[in-house]
């Protein structure tokens, strides 16, 4: 009796509209590419993998692609890897960034260690797109193996093995899933209303601010660590120059073109949310970490945030603890250290800001100074952070600096030569400590510790989820521990409380 065949699989892709005929074009012109199916696959694949990594971010920054793993789940050697981005630069689907810095490693024993951290070349699509799912045959289970490569390699990672599992349980309730893909698409039009309004109202502040005659020249004080021009002494200081301040006119062409980029990627935000969906519950979710104590990523953080609502993990609604001004919180972690190794001792104004970030008054404290809607609170944090925790020290004025540096600074101090002081090219590196110190206690601290003591929970950056009231308070109760540890106090909130019970 002949064998029963197995039905064909097909697989889904998500990859820029246009690309598909492209990379067609690729494999039936090139020798190199034999078998076409599967290596229409290969390259569909590798433009998902960018296209996901570019899931939320407006600009679609370069992505790194490391050869050697990326041949690795793709099943090529190095060459084939390089020929295949090669003519995805030529038929101009993928342009590359042209830097790349070899990572210093030796060897101990049979051991890796990395000295010096590298880059790979860095590639992104050539245009902003629309992100459309493409279905093709899954020839000999590429997709299915490919996963599972991607799997095993995780796993070299000691954290992924047991965190993999409770990502496995986790689900997306698709009941009402059309009526939040509208609500998402209705949300990013206010968003960008909301960012108009605010760019509006903080250009009219800034005028006011650096008009009043009574404000006070500012002072960037040089200090151990810091770089400071060539041209400038090393015990001078750096007087800003006391000028009547004018704000640049308020351009809408750039809101224009961002409504514009808005209406075309409508039909990308459909696309992207049904294809990490359908992975979802496929149980296709994999937890990576780019390097060694980075934030956890998986399909998970892929998700809008309106979409957390409609996650299950065993079937059950999930609520998340979330940690009040967690951001200046973490990075009152780094600058606690950072004085009491410099002098054993808290500057008072350290002390007055953690314990405004404890007590989740830290942005209202500027918002009620410049009045700033609470409606505008999400654009005004995106702000602050942008022109003061994540910018390079430099000296052109700056009011949301120019506050905080009066209010707090021994604050900026620490900041400012943790990241190198003015004009260093490593400023950068500040945001990665952050994140750093938010992944070793949200993650490594806390969420490892839950799973070990046998409750699923999973965590999205600074955010832990749970699916049940004794859950909720024992990974509260270990927060505050990982928090004390290091001497801080974090308050929280509890969101979808309503998918628990009632905590009283």
């Amino acid at each position: 009796m002949p064998r029963k065949k197995r039905p064909q699989e097909y697989a889904d892709y998500l990859v820029p509209e246009g690309s598909y005929q492209l990379t067609k074009t690729i494999v039936e012109c090139n020798n190199l590419y034999k078998d076409n199916n599967s290596w229409m696959q290969k390259f569909l694949y590798l433009f998902e993998y960018i296209a996901e990594q570019n899931h939320e971010k407006e600009n679609f920054d370069y992505i790194n692609i490391h050869i050697e793993t990326m041949a690795k789940i793709l099943g090529v050697n190095n060459q084939m890897m390089c020929s295949m981005l090669k003519d995805a630069v030529n038929y101009k689907i993928l342009v590359r960034d042209g830097k790349m810095k070899k990572a210093l490693r030796t060897k101990r024993g049979k051991q890796i260690v990395y000295l010096e951290e590298g880059k790979s070349f860095g590639y992104k699509f050539t245009e902003k797109y629309n992100v459309v799912s493409v279905r093709l045959p899954d020839t000999r289970y590429f997709k299915l193996k490919t996963f599972e490569k991607e799997s095993r390699i995780s796993y070299k990672e000691n954290f992924s093995k047991e965190y993999q599992r409770v990502l496995q349980r986790i689900s997306i309730d698709t009941t009402s899933l059309e009526e939040y893909i509208k609500i998402i698409i209705n949300n990013k039009k206010e968003n960008l209303k909301r960012e108009r309004n605010y760019h509006i109202y903080i250009s009219n502040k800034e005028s006011e601010y650096y008009n009043n005659s009574n404000k006070q020249p500012i002072y960037i004080i040089p200090f151990d660590g810091i770089i400071v021009p060539e041209n400038i002494g090393k015990n001078k200081r750096l007087k800003r120059s006391k000028l009547p301040f004018h704000v640049k006119p308020y351009h809408p062409l750039r809101f224009e073109r961002k409504e514009i980029y808005t209406n075309i990627l409508e039909e990308s935000v459909a696309a992207r949310i049904h294809h990490y969906v359908n992975r979802i519950n496929r149980k296709e979710v994999v937890a990576k970490r780019p390097v060694k104590d980075s934030r956890v990523y998986s399909l998970i953080t892929n998700l809008n945030r309106e979409l957390r609502a409609l996650i299950l993990l065993d079937g059950k609604k999930v609520a998340a603890i979330d940690i009040r001004n967690s951001q200046p919180l973490l990075a009152s972690i780094i600058v606690r250290k950072y004085w009491l190794e410099k002098q054993g001792e808290l500057p008072i104004d350290v002390v007055h800001y953690q314990e405004s970030c404890e007590q989740g008054r830290f942005y209202d404290e500027f918002m009620n100074v410049l009045k700033v809607p609470a409606e505008l609170r999400g654009e005004f944090k995106k702000d602050f952070f942008k022109k003061v925790f994540f910018s390079k020290v430099i000296e052109k004025e700056n009011m949301l600096k120019d506050m905080f540096i009066e209010r707090y600074p021994n604050v900026w101090k620490c900041i400012c030569d943790e990241k190198g002081g003015l004009y260093s090219i490593t400023y950068g590196d500040f945001a990665k400590k952050l994140q750093m110190v938010e992944a070793t206690l949200i993650y490594d601290m806390v969420n490892v510790e839950l799973i070990k003591m046998g409750i699923n929970a999973f965590n999205i950056f600074d955010s832990i989820y749970v699916s049940s009231q004794e859950d909720y308070l024992t990974a509260e109760k270990l927060l505050k521990q990982a928090f004390n540890a290091v001497g801080v106090k974090p308050t929280f909130n509890l969101e979808y409380k309503e998918h628990i019970n009632r905590i009283e």
